[in-house]
């Protein structure tokens, strides 16, 4: 595709330059630079609010700059700064993600902060986001700096917002009256999310129950003692700063407009989560099975080498071995079952052999890394990598083998899946054996934007949002990957995916409420069980050879249904 930048140029875009479809067109990135192109050009931003847009020169907003043009002189989209390796803002939301990249309350109240300074500097050109949802933000992958996309909604002086979000708008405002207070209104709905990790007019009310438009209008968030929320899959409340919290209290629950504060007068506490003693002669039987000094984040076993990462420490059985890497993930050699460590280190692939404490040579390029059946796969460039481990008595050899292949831009690595939008279509790529790629067509999810993903045994979960909610996707596959069924979970509280496959092939999940869900990963199944278990709720769930394990501050323990 060959488009012009006006008073610059042609540029030629390829499907290997494609990075997301949506929000009216497709997005495609080159060296520094995006380019949003609409579906329908008569859809496009005025030229003249491009204009106006151009007052804010705040780096961190990520604003159209120069128009595109077709082949005959007419506009059809505009370039934007490109910024690589980015998180969704929602994405950084859940416990799962905080505990696996170590993003600690201090980091997220700074990353609070920044957004707040960002509003502060985009008031200050006379301009009203108006949408301000955590979908129009993203974060880079050092955790530091919080970018603001979808800048053509914005509101300026000649022009009217043209979106804006149920979730952030405010019920106290006259339809269609924008103003620096609704903005912080949203502002406040969001980095609530952001230290928290729920919306704050979340869970049940006992007379409003979960209708979020009336809580909204009564002033009823999670902060009023009558309202009942998971509060196992989120952060404890004292992680908050005080001057903060009374903020929250004022614009949630006593419905006041008010801008935040511009000081902390209190520091960030040192986060703590509610601890549950887990009950006796509960559901479930519980068993201790050892602890650590940290808290755990992920546990790893193959054949008796088991291997716990906590958030800053990496052990083999009880015994030390390395500092931890955040997005670090384990795999083992196929023979021996060594375990090997992988991360990504300035943008190559970084593998460490945990038995002999030794880094294994292998130089390839990669963006991600994940792990499926116990074997690390790698993301470089344009193709998926599978990397075969070969080894003798004392030490353990590596090399790539290509599997498949993906497009640069737009796929993106999680737990034991990979997931690429090819051209606005998403496709799934699972690992069932070594050197086998299945690449299944997942149509359910077009038009979403994929928040997370995990695929356990032929079990995959993915929940993505669109207009403003999010849906649970569960699939189950068949051996071949030939036939899958799938069902749908509406408009849940995104808390990360917590479940495992069992090799009896008993799937369960901790569900965005804290119960239990066992049922079977055979399609066509429809038998399940629900367990509420308080005990259990704010456990990680991981397996230990047909052994369920559930993962609690700095302990372990067995799990097993009675």
């Amino acid at each position: 595709m060959k488009v012009f930048v006006q008073g610059k140029g042609p540029a030629s875009l390829t499907k290997n330059d494609f990075l997301a479809a949506g929000g009216q067109g497709q997005v495609f990135a080159k060296g520094s630079l995006a380019y949003k192109i609409y579906d329908d050009p008569s859809k496009m931003i005025p030229v003249a609010k491009i204009g106006e847009l151009a007052a804010i020169t705040e780096p961190k907003v990520i604003k159209p700059e120069d128009v595109l043009l077709d082949d005959k002189g007419k506009p059809i989209g505009y370039t934007m700064r490109f910024v690589r390796d980015t998180y969704t803002l929602c994405q950084i939301f859940t416990k799962a993600f905080r505990q696996r990249t170590n993003l600690t309350p201090d980091l997220m109240l700074a990353l609070v902060r920044d957004l707040q300074a960002t509003v502060k500097t985009v008031h200050s050109r006379g301009v009203l986001i108006v949408d301000l949802n955590e979908m129009n933000f993203l974060v880079n992958h050092g955790l530091s700096e919080v970018y603001a996309i979808d800048v053509d909604s914005w509101q300026t002086k000649s022009f009217h917002a043209a979106a804006l979000m149920e979730s952030v708008r405010d019920r106290h405002s006259k339809p269609n009256h924008f103003s620096e207070l609704t903005d912080w209104f949203a502002f406040a709905i969001v980095s609530f999310q952001m230290l928290i990790g729920i919306h704050p007019y979340k869970g049940r009310h006992p007379k409003f129950g979960d209708d979020m438009d009336a809580r909204m209008t009564h002033n009823l968030s999670v902060l009023n003692p009558e309202v009942a929320f998971p509060k196992a899959v989120v952060q404890s409340f004292n992680v908050i700063p005080e001057v903060y919290l009374r903020w929250y209290e004022a614009v949630l629950e006593r419905g006041q407009r008010l801008a935040p504060p511009e000081d902390l007068v209190a520091s960030i506490p040192q986060f703590t989560t509610a601890r549950l003693v887990p009950a006796i002669g509960g559901a479930i039987e519980i068993t201790k099975l050892f602890e650590l000094p940290g808290d755990i984040v992920d546990f790893f076993d193959w054949a008796g080498n088991p291997v716990t990462f906590t958030e800053t420490e990496v052990y083999l059985g009880d015994r030390w071995v390395i500092n931890a890497f955040p997005g670090a993930v384990v795999g083992f050699s196929p023979k021996m079952s060594r375990p090997i460590l992988a991360a990504i280190h300035a943008e190559r692939l970084w593998l460490y052999d945990l038995m002999g404490k030794r880094s294994v040579p292998l130089d390839i390029a990669a963006k991600a890394v994940m792990v499926s059946n116990d074997r690390i796969y790698a993301v470089s460039a344009t193709s998926i990598i599978e990397v075969r481990f070969f080894e003798t008595a004392t030490t353990v050899m590596a090399a790539p083998v290509v599997v498949g292949s993906c497009l640069e831009l737009s796929t993106k690595a999680y737990d034991g899946v990979i997931l690429q939008d090819l051209l606005g279509s998403y496709y799934g790529s699972f690992f069932p054996k070594s050197e086998t790629h299945h690449q299944i067509r997942l149509r359910e999810l077009d038009g979403y934007r994929i928040v997370d993903a995990k695929s356990s045994g032929p079990v995959l979960m993915v929940v993505a949002s669109k207009s403003g909610k999010y849906d649970r996707f569960v699939y189950r596959f068949s051996a071949d990957y030939a036939n899958h069924d799938l069902r749908k979970i509406h408009d849940i509280t995104p808390t990360g995916l917590n479940f495992v496959t069992l090799p009896s092939g008993v799937c369960v999940q901790i569900d965005e409420e804290g119960d239990v869900r066992v049922f079977s990963s055979k399609i066509g199944s429809a038998a399940e069980k629900i367990i509420t278990e308080p005990a259990v709720a704010d456990m990680k769930l991981v397996v230990r050879g047909a052994q369920l394990i559930g993962l609690r501050g700095h302990e372990a323990f067995s799990l097993r249904m009675k």
